[in-house]
């Protein structure tokens, strides 16, 4: 028998007490989200040069034609809103009552995505569709601050593209849907009339590169990993 065996046996056996000491402390709470920052003029080269093919391409795609319905996705998609946007994948029960964790991630994305899309927008000015040619139709009324804000890149697409990122690793079951989702707010913008293709598809360089950003910090990581946990209880039947 190893020594250690035989002591136990021999404590046993003389009516001794043999104690092992139990970490009972709970777990460490995870640390909070941290304010992440990145540049975003390291993810960008900024828009087409006048009168190269890429701009070329954008007054090709910005000519549609659109249909009446999909002119209506796009005008109810100009609201900054996440619940609103995924409630057709999601479903009616996907609201920011019921899912406390995954409106946090949303909130820590928009303070993620906001700073860089406002400097990138401020150096390149861009001027929007409905700008260059005042007879380029919009699906909305457009507001004297959409007005004053540059067209490159597309802020609603880098929002839109990051939030269905995020959602399709804590919804996996309905990543495709999510991801389809995410890109058609994108291509809201160009059907609406606001932006160019590639504001919108620079855009949404920007929100990937966010979300990469995001995965980097230990505090964001947690909260995904919370929304997960929370979509699938709100899952389960």
């Amino acid at each position: 028998m190893r020594p250690i065996l035989f002591a136990l046996a021999l404590a046993f056996a003389s009516g001794g007490c043999v104690s092992v000491e139990v970490n009972d402390a709970p777990p460490a709470a995870p640390p909070p989200p941290a304010a992440v920052t990145f540049d975003g003029f390291g993810v960008l080269g900024g828009p087409p040069a006048p009168g190269s093919p890429q701009q070329a391409a954008d007054l090709a795609i910005a000519r549609g034609p659109w249909t009446p319905a999909r002119l209506a996705v796009a005008a109810a998609d100009d609201a900054v809103d996440p619940w609103l946007a995924f409630d057709d994948v999601l479903g009616p029960g996907f609201t920011a009552a019921r899912h406390p964790q995954t409106r946090a991630l949303f909130a820590q994305v928009i303070a993620v995505v906001g700073p860089p899309v406002g400097a990138t927008k401020a150096r390149w000015q861009r001027a929007r569709p409905f700008i260059a040619d005042p007879r380029h139709p919009t699906c909305i009324a457009p507001t004297d601050s959409l007005r004053a804000s540059g067209a490159y890149p597309s802020g609603h697409s880098a929002l839109g593209w990051a939030w269905a990122l995020l959602l399709a690793e804590i919804a996996p079951a309905k990543a495709d849907a999510l991801l389809q989702r995410g890109y058609e707010y994108g291509q809201s913008r160009v059907v609406c009339g606001l932006h160019w293709q590639s504001d919108v598809t620079d855009g949404r360089a920007l929100g990937a590169a966010a979300v990469a950003r995001l995965h980097g910090d230990p505090g964001t990581r947690a909260l995904i990993e919370a929304a997960r946990a929370e979509m699938a209880a709100r899952a389960a039947p």
